[in-house]
């Protein structure tokens, strides 16, 4: 029998029992919630935080904005510091007077605009396109996700509740996977 191990749970499973997302194999129990499980099984680390605050508007009206947090830190050692965001207008004007980072995949590249002041690390894991697809979904998800020194950081805001759900951690979790596997060398190349 063909087999192949879930990215998460590192389980051996029948090829055809597997989900490919985020250019992963997935076991069913991983993609349908496991994966957070299975990543903290692993070694790594991923907090989810939620918050409300009441705004007072100047014509005396209050409403509530919710705020969602993820932290997420790889088991393994990874440096790297940079900001993805939507690409806006004025994105693409900065772009007229600073270098920013192209992988060479239009999608990517006019989708994501990325502010870094280490591009050497950064370019290394966006070297490879199940990253790349990954923090493209997750650009799509949240304001802003951030590497911190590594500490995969993501946030958003609005006035209707946030859910992280189990599509954001299968994301969040599949990042993780990546940055591993860059770390590791094992990481196939686009």
């Amino acid at each position: 029998m063909d087999t192949l191990p879930c990215a998460f749970c590192e389980q051996p499973h029948p090829r055809t029992q597997l989900r490919r997302d985020h250019e992963l194999d997935i076991c069913d129990h991983c993609a349908h919630g496991g994966a957070q499980a299975a990543m903290l099984a692993r070694g790594n680390t991923l907090s989810v935080r939620e918050w409300t605050t009441s705004v007072h508007s100047p014509n005396g009206s209050q409403y509530t904005v919710h705020h969602l947090s993820v932290a997420a830190r790889p088991r393994v050692e990874f440096s790297a510091t940079a900001d993805f965001s939507r690409e806006g207008m004025l994105d693409k004007l900065r772009k007229l007077f600073r270098r920013e980072i192209q992988v060479g995949d239009p999608l990517f590249d006019d989708f994501v605009f990325i502010k870094t002041g280490d591009r050497q690390e950064t370019e290394a894991l966006l070297h490879h396109s199940g990253a790349q697809s990954t923090l493209m979904e997750l650009v799509s998800r949240f304001d802003r996700v951030t590497l911190n020194h590594g500490v995969v950081e993501l946030k958003k805001q609005n006035i209707n509740p946030i859910e992280f759900g189990i599509d954001g951690a299968l994301a969040v979790c599949a990042l993780l996977v990546h940055i591993e596997r860059r770390h590791d060398g094992t990481a196939p190349m686009s």
